[in-house]
């Protein structure tokens, strides 16, 4: 059975919505309170990425090659990090945390 992608869709938008409000909230290297009114959309996702997190492992338990390259390209096209340099150093490393894992996948395989 596949279970899909749709729930590490959700925890990876979660993530990045997260990692983007912090970086906007502490631009001018101070946190000021009123700033945590800005979290308000990232803090509605937390019920739903809470409730998804049986299906969530399911999801990583069952990834095809297909499903990485979707999950990457995802990513890739719906999120835009300012800082270029670094934008390429996190779609690098997940392009080669999602070959790692599928190499192991297949030496998993091969044991068989």
């Amino acid at each position: 059975m596949n279970y899909g992608i749709e729930n590490l869709k959700k925890a990876i938008k979660f993530a990045c919505d997260f990692t983007a409000q912090c970086a906007t909230a502490l631009a001018d290297g101070k946190f000021a309170w009123t700033e945590s009114f800005g979290f308000v959309d990232e803090l509605t996702q937390v019920p739903g990425l809470v409730k998804s997190f049986p299906e969530l492992k399911q999801e990583v338990a069952d990834l095809t090659e297909t499903e990485r390259v979707e999950l990457y390209n995802y990513l890739k096209d719906n999120f835009d990090i300012p800082n270029d340099a670094l934008e390429t150093l996190i779609e690098n490393s997940l392009a080669f945390t999602i070959a790692a894992v599928g190499l192991f996948e297949q030496w998993k395989t091969l044991k068989k």
